[in-house]
């Protein structure tokens, strides 16, 4: 447990919930359930050493809610720990208000569909320290976050592409399409995700050039087309695709942009680097 395996710690039905909520008009397949579900574990995993490094460092023994956040901080990115942190506090304070004011579970008590209770228990076997229940309220709500993310993108690139079934493609075309969720996913390969889809300039076909009335606008060197202003091939290259746009365009309208790695922004000041990470969602366990 202290280590997620797959076949004990499952969130699949969960995540489907989620999947519902957002999307209730997609299904999924069993690799994209996979890619997303690793995704979250990796997140688990790259949590619980912040928790315990805090912990050590402060002097406590209990682990909280404060300690959770301050690892979301580290770990997320930009507006993506903004609203992870907005979703835990926010589940933290609907579980304390209803706390001794009614049955239920702790997830139902708490606004979530994420399992409280089994991020309980895996965090006490984790942490090997006691750990209170409003950490793993926090904690539930930060995942679930997450997933809901991954998946309003990967369904807006299922609509797109006019399909009903989200594939691990439409996964890995949401989160590089993203640029806080390629940068918390760097060194992580998709399986069956295949490639960015990106069209180099040069091998884009040639347009020849016309001998008489030739003006400035159009006038080519070296057999290649000049793309000037006005939304053109150079400019779609130095953005990344937007997902439920409903905007058309050439095959330049498609390229992905990568931001460096140490890309000097607001996302870059307070994270864990995952510049020499190597992982593989959706493979076998």
């Amino acid at each position: 447990p202290a280590t997620m395996p797959r076949s004990n710690t499952s969130i699949s039905l969960y995540i489907h919930r989620v999947l519902k909520q957002v999307h209730p008009g997609i299904m999924i397949s069993k690799i994209a359930m996979t890619v997303i579900e690793d995704h979250l574990r990796d997140l688990f995993l790259r949590l619980m050493p912040e928790v315990d490094l805090l912990l050590e460092s402060n002097g406590k023994s209990t682990a909280t809610s404060r300690e959770v956040q301050t690892a979301v901080r580290l770990i997320f990115p930009g507006e993506l720990a903004k609203h992870a942190v907005s979703e835990g506090t926010k589940a933290v304070t609907k579980y304390m208000m209803s706390e001794g004011g009614g049955g239920g579970s702790k997830s139902t008590r708490a606004g979530l569909q994420f399992p409280v209770g089994r991020y309980h228990r895996i965090m006490k076997a984790k942490l090997r320290r006691s750990v209170s229940v409003t950490a793993a309220v926090y904690l539930a709500a930060v995942l679930e976050y997450e997933a809901a993310e991954v998946i309003e993108l990967a369904g807006n690139a299922t609509r797109d592409l006019r399909c009903r079934r989200m594939t691990s493609r439409h996964v890995m075309l949401a989160i590089h399409g993203d640029e806080e969720l390629d940068h918390i996913t760097a060194g992580a390969h998709i399986r069956g995700g295949g490639v960015i889809p990106h069209i180099h300039r040069a091998l884009i076909a040639k347009k020849k050039c016309k001998s008489t009335k030739t003006s400035a606008a159009t006038k080519c060197q070296g057999g290649l087309p000049l793309f000037g202003g006005g939304g053109g091939g150079a400019a779609a290259a130095a953005r990344g695709v937007s997902f439920g746009s409903g905007g058309g365009g050439g095959p330049d309208d498609f390229a992905l942009r990568q931001p460096p790695v140490g890309e000097g922004s607001a996302r870059g000041e307070h994270h864990r680097s995952t510049q020499h990470r190597r992982l593989l969602w959706g493979g076998e366990s």
